[in-house]
C-alpha cells in the first residue's frame, strides 16, 4: 500500500507527555531544575564524601554564594528557591552545585576557620576562605557587628556576632555590617603536604620542590630539616613554579592537648591563607613564592602543613534554568504548555532506533526492523523514513541574549554518537501540525519538502554546529530539531556551548534521565496465530512489552492490528512496526498488539522472476482467516485492561470480522483500513447494485438463479445449511456487537471497483495491481483458479464458481443457440429449482475432502463452520464490490462511519490511498 505522511488519518490521536533537559558544565554531581508557575525547585543527589553550596549568577561569571549549603549523604535534596523568573526573560537567574570534599573533622565548618558553614553564608563569608575579603584579617578575627569583639569571641561567648548590642561587655557598640564577597573558579589539579611534625618534607617532584625556614632563619634545604618544632615561632614556605597558578593555600592542619580537669584532644581552626603566584606563564625559568605563618604555640600532637590550589575542591555543576531542550511528548504535533509541564515531571522519553530500510520500494519488506540501516546513513530514506524521526524543540530565547550568537557557538553532540538531527528553523512549535507547528514534518507537504531538503549531521565526536539561522529562530521561540537514532542509547545527546574567540566551554546541556532509544519491538506486543489453521489449535500466550519503562507508560486499553493477505512472518514485523510506529506518532499511549496469521500459505519463493514472494492461492488464504477468526476472539477476549479496538489491513478485515461476528470479539470499535471483504457481507443492499459488475462476463446472460452466488436461494428449507452458503449478510450483525468505521479508497488499485469487464491480467494486475480482487471473485471455479492452487502446492481441481457443470449441461454448452424445439436441457431457464439443488449449473461444490453439498446429507456439510468457509473462500463469488474502495450502506453501519481516504485524506500532489 502506497501509504501517505498522514498516519494519524487512520487512527484517532491521543496525547503524549513532555520532558525538559537538566543542564550541567563538566559535571559530576547532576543539578535539576522543575519549574512551576511562579517558583522553582532545585533537585540533585548528594554525595556522601562531599559538602555542597548553592550559587547564582546572572551571567555565568559572576557567582555569589545562596544561603544555602549540605552535608551530603547520598540521597536525593529537594530545594525551593525563593525567587521567581520574570516574563520575557527578566530576571534570568543561573543556578550551581558547587561541591568540595567533607571536612570529617569538623564537617560544618569546610574552611576550618572557626565559623560554622552557614553563618558564613547568612553574614557574607565565603565558606571556603578563611580571609573572605582578601583584607589579611581572617574571617574568624572580623569584627563583623564593629562592637570591639571579634566573630570568634562572639562565638565562643554565645553572643550574637551580627548584633552590637550583644556581646561581653568589652566592646565598642557599632552597627552592624554585612560583608558581601564573590567567589571565583580556579582549575589547578596540584596539590601537596610542605611539612609534617617530624619534619620530614613531601614533594611530589616537579614542578615543585619546597623549602623551609624559620622566625628570620636562613634557608633551610629539606634535606637538613630536623625533628624540631618552633613553638610560637614564624614559619616560612617557598617551592618553585613551573607554571602560572592563579591562586594557591597554605593549610594548617593540628591539634592542641587542653588541660581542663582531663586531657582531651580538641582540633583548632584548620586556617588557610590565600597566596596569589609570582609566576609568569611565559618565564623560561621557574620563580620562587613565599609565604610565612605564624603557628600559635602549644603542646602539638600533629601538625600538617599543606600547599594546595583552590581548586582541589572546586567540583562544579552549573544549571541553567532557561535553557530547556523539550520534545513533542504527546505528539499532537505540537510543543507547548502541555509538553513543558511533562517535562517538570521528569517523565522519560522513549523512542525507537531507525533500523528499517525506507528506501526500499516493497514496504512489507521495507519497515521489518533491522532490516536496513535508514539511521546510519546521513540521509532521509524517502517520505516513509520521516516517522522515525522526533522533534525536539531547544528553548534558547534567553540565553542567546546572555551568550549571544555572534560571540558563542552551540553545538549539539552525543557521548556515542547515536543520534543524528537536522535543522527546522521555520516550524512554529506551538503552531498545529497540518501548519507550520513541532510535528508538521508528518503532515504539511510544504513542510515535508523543507524536512527532505535539509542535511542531517551528526552527533558523533565533537558534534554538529547549530547555523546561525537556526540560533537567529530560536531567539524568536522558533525550530525544531528533528533527530533519529541510529543504535539504542540511554544518554541524551549534549548541547555544548562555547566561546568562539578561544573555543572555551561555557556550558554543556544534557540530561540524565529523558531520553531512551530502544528497538521497536520492545515498545509493543505481539502474538502469532498462524496454527489457527489446523485442528485442536490452542493460542499462545500474548509476548509482553519488553521495555519496562515504556510499558509503565501505557494507559489501561489495547490497540490491535491484524494485517492482510500474502504476509509472511518476517514481513509481518514490518507491518506490525511501522503500524505502531505511526499509531504512536498520532498520540496513542494504548498498548499495543500486534497479530500474525496465516495468510500467505503457498507463498512462492522470492527468487522466481515475477512471482517471487507472491501468493497465488488467494482463495485458501481467505478460507485460512475464516478459521482463524476464533484463535482471535480468544486472544483478544483473554487481554487484561480496558477498552480494545482493533484494526485489520485488506484480507485481515475477514479474520476481524469473523471474529467479531462468529467468535463474539469483544472490542468497543474497529476500524477496516482497505477492507479485502465484499461489502454485501455487512449489507445484503449492495447486491443489486453492484451484481453486473463483479460476475463473470461469460455469465453475463444467464437467469441469476443458475450463478453460483444464488445457489443459497433455491428454496432450502429454514435451518438448511445451504442457505449459508453466500456472502450476503455474512457479518450483518457486526454494527450491532462493535462500532465499525469503514476506511476505503475510491482511488484503491487491488481492491478497484468492478465495471463488469475482468481485469487483464498481466498490464492490469501485474503491472498497475489494479483490479486483482475483481479477477479473484471471477475467477472461482475457473483454470486459472485450478492452476494456482496447483502452484501454491494444492491439487488441480476445479469445483464451484464460474465454471459450467460440462457433465451434466454438455449439449446446452455446445450448442447454445439451437432453436426452440431442442430437448429442454438446451434452454437453462426450464431447469426447476429441483433440479438445480442436485445438479447445479456450474460445476458442483465439493468440501477440502471431496463431500458434495448436493446429496441427502447437503444440509449437515454445509452447515459445518470448516466445509462452509472452505466452500465461501474457494467457491462462491461475491456479488458485491469490495468494502475498501466502497462505502458501505449507512443503515448497517450508521452515520459518519465511513471515510473516504481520497476526498477527506488526501493532501496536495501525495498521491492515492492505495493497497
Amino acid at each position: 500500500m502506497k501509504r501517505a505522511i498522514l498516519s494519524n488519518n487512520i487512527i484517532t490521536a491521543i496525547l503524549l507527555l513532555g520532558v525538559v533537559f537538566g543542564c550541567h558544565l563538566n559535571a559530576q554531581e547532576a543539578l535539576r531544575v522543575a519549574k512551576n508557575k511562579g517558583s522553582h525547585s532545585l533537585h540533585w543527589k548528594s554525595d556522601a564524601e562531599k559538602t555542597a553550596f548553592l550559587q547564582q549568577s546572572q551571567d555565568l561569571v559572576r557567582w555569589e554564594y545562596m544561603l544555602h549549603y549540605d552535608v551530603g549523604d547520598g540521597t536525593e535534596r529537594l530545594y525551593q528557591l525563593d525567587q521567581t523568573q520574570g516574563e520575557e526573560g527578566q530576571n534570568l537567574i543561573f543556578y550551581r552545585l558547587q561541591t568540595y570534599p567533607t571536612n570529617l573533622a569538623d564537617p560544618d565548618d569546610t574552611d576550618g576557620d572557626g565559623l560554622h558553614n552557614l553563618f558564613e553564608l547568612s553574614h557574607g563569608y565565603v565558606p571556603i576562605l578563611t580571609d573572605s575579603d582578601d583584607d589579611g584579617v581572617a574571617d574568624g578575627d572580623e569584627d563583623l557587628d564593629e562592637d570591639g569583639e571579634s566573630n570568634l569571641t562572639e562565638i565562643a561567648n554565645g553572643t550574637n556576632a551580627s548584633d552590637s548590642s550583644s556581646n561581653s561587655g568589652d566592646g565598642v557598640l557599632k552597627p552592624d555590617v554585612v560583608k558581601k564577597v564573590r567567589g571565583k573558579d580556579y582549575d589547578i589539579d596540584n596539590m601537596m603536604t610542605l611539612w609534617t611534625l617530624d619534619g620530614s618534607i613531601y614533594s611530589s617532584g616537579s614542578p615543585f620542590s619546597a623549602f623551609h625556614t624559620t622566625s628570620m632563619g636562613e634557608w633551610v634545604e629539606e634535606d637538613e630539616i630536623d625533628n624540631t618544632w618552633y613553638r610560637g615561632a614564624h614559619h616560612t614556605f617557598g617551592w618553585d613554579e613551573w607554571y602560572q597558578s592563579d591562586l594557591w593555600a597554605i593549610g594548617h592542619f593540628d591539634h592542641i592537648l587542653v588541660n581542663e580537669g582531663d586531657l582531651v584532644d580538641y582540633p583548632i581552626r584548620q586556617s588557610y591563607i590565600k597566596v596569589v603566584s609570582s609566576a609568569n606563564y611565559w618565564a623560561p625559568e621557574p620563580t620562587i613564592s613565599v609565604v610565612t605563618m605564624t603557628i600559635p604555640a602549644g603542646e602539638r600532637e600533629s601538625n600538617i602543613i599543606e600547599l594546595r590550589p583552590l581548586s582541589v575542591y572546586q567540583q562544579v555543576t552549573v544549571e541553567l534554568l532557561p535553557v530547556e531542550i523539550v520534545p513533542d511528548y504527546n505528539r499532537d504535533g505540537m510543543i507547548g504548555d502541555v509538553d513543558n509541564d511533562q517535562a517538570m515531571n521528569f517523565a522519560p522519553f522513549i523512542f525507537w532506533v531507525n533500523d528499517d530500510n525506507d528506501g526500499n520500494e516493497i514496504h512489507e519488506y521495507a519497515d521489518v526492523p533491522g532490516a536496513g540501516t535508514d539511521g546510519e546513513d546521513m540521509k532521509i530514506n524517502g517520505e516513509r523514513d520521516l516517522v522515525d524521526f522526533f522533534p525536539v524543540q531547544p528553548q534558547l530565547a534567553d540565553i542567546l541574549h546572555v551568550l549571544p550568537k555572534e560571540l558563542y557557538s552551540y553545538v549539539i553532540s552525543h557521548p556515542t554518537g547515536a543520534l543524528n538531527f537536522l535543522e527546522m528553523p521555520t516550524v512554529e512549535p506551538e503552531s498545529q501540525r497540518e501548519f507550520y507547528g513541532a510535528g508538521s514534518y508528518l503532515a504539511n507537504e510544504d513542510m515535508v519538502s523543507r524536512a527532505m531538503g535539509a542535511p542531517l549531521k551528526s552527533t558523533a565526536g565533537a558534534g554538529s554546529e547549530l547555523s546561525g539561522e537556526f540560533l537567529e529562530a530560536a531567539k524568536n521561540g522558533k525550530g525544531v530539531l528533528l533527530i533519529e537514532a541510529k543504535e539504542e542509547t540511554e544518554q541524551s545527546f549534549e548541547l555544548v556551548i562555547c566561546r568562539k574567540s578561544d573555543k572555551s566551554e561555557m556550558a554543556r546541556v544534557m540530561s540524565e534521565r529523558w531520553m531512551n532509544m530502544v528497538p521497536v519491538e520492545d515498545m509493543f506486543s505481539y502474538v502469532n496465530i498462524r496454527g489457527a489453521i489446523e485442528k485442536g489449535y490452542i493460542p499462545p500466550a500474548v509476548e509482553e512489552i519488553q521495555h519496562e519503562r515504556f510499558r509503565e507508560t501505557r494507559k489501561d486499553r489495547w490497540f490491535v492490528f491484524c494485517h492482510g493477505y500474502n504476509v509472511n512472518v518476517e514481513s509481518s514485523r514490518g507491518w506490525n512496526a511501522e503500524v505502531f510506529k505511526r499509531l504512536h506518532q498520532t498520540g496513542s499511549d494504548a498498548k499495543f498488539l500486534g497479530v500474525t496469521w496465516e495468510g500467505n500459505q503457498g507463498q512462492i519463493s522470492e527468487i522466481i522472476p515475477l512471482a517471487g514472494g507472491k501468493t497465488p492461492d488467494y482463495w485458501k488464504n481467505v478460507h485460512n482467516a475464516l478459521m482463524s477468526s476464533s484463535a482471535l476472539s480468544d486472544t483478544v477476549n483473554g487481554l487484561t485492561g480496558g477498552v480494545k479496538v482493533i484494526a485489520g489491513h485488506s484480507l485481515g478485515n475477514m479474520l476481524i470480522s469473523s471474529a467479531i461476528c462468529d467468535g463474539n470479539l469483544d472490542v468497543a470499535q474497529y476500524f477496516m483500513i482497505n477492507a479485502a471483504v465484499p461489502r454485501e457481507a455487512y449489507s445484503a443492499s449492495h447486491v443489486e447494485a453492484d451484481r453486473e459488475k463483479v460476475r463473470n462476463e461469460e455469465w453475463e446472460n444467464y437467469p441469476t438463479r443458475l450463478w453460483p452466488s444464488d445457489y443459497w436461494n433455491l428454496g432450502f428449507a429454514q435451518g438448511d445449511g445451504r442457505r449459508k452458503l453466500t456472502w450476503r449478510g455474512r457479518f450483518a450483525t457486526l454494527a450491532a456487537k462493535t462500532q465499525p468505521h469503514n476506511y476505503y479508497s475510491l482511488g484503491e488499485d487491488v481492491l478497484k471497483s468492478g465495471d463488469g469487464s475482468s481485469p487483464k491480467f498481466l498490464t492490469d494486475i501485474i503491472f498497475k495491481g489494479e483490479g486483482a480482487w475483481i479477477k479473484q471473485e471471477m475467477g472461482k471455479g475457473k483454470a486459472t483458479q485450478a492452476l494456482a492452487s496447483m502452484i501454491s502446492g494444492g491439487d488441480w481441481v476445479s469445483t464451484g464458481g464460474w465454471e459450467f457443470n460440462s457433465d451434466a449441461y454438455l449439449s446446452y454448452l455446445l450448442n447454445p443457440l439451437d432453436p426452440p424445439g431442442t430437448p429442454a436441457i438446451n434452454d437453462p431457464n426450464t431447469l426447476t429449482n429441483a433440479q438445480l439443488k442436485t445438479v447445479p449449473f456450474f460445476q458442483p461444490f465439493r468440501t477440502f475432502d471431496g463431500q458434495s453439498v448436493h446429496g441427502d446429507n447437503g444440509s449437515a456439510i454445509a452447515g459445518d463452520y470448516n466445509n462452509r468457509s472452505f466452500l465461501l473462500g474457494h467457491d462462491i463469488p461475491a456479488l458485491s464490490n469490495p468494502a475498501g474502495s466502497n462505502l458501505v450502506d449507512e443503515v448497517a453501519f450508521g452515520k459518519n462511519t465511513n471515510t473516504d481516504m481520497m476526498s477527506k485524506l488526501k493532501s496536495g500532489n501525495w498521491g492515492n490511498w492505495q493497497h
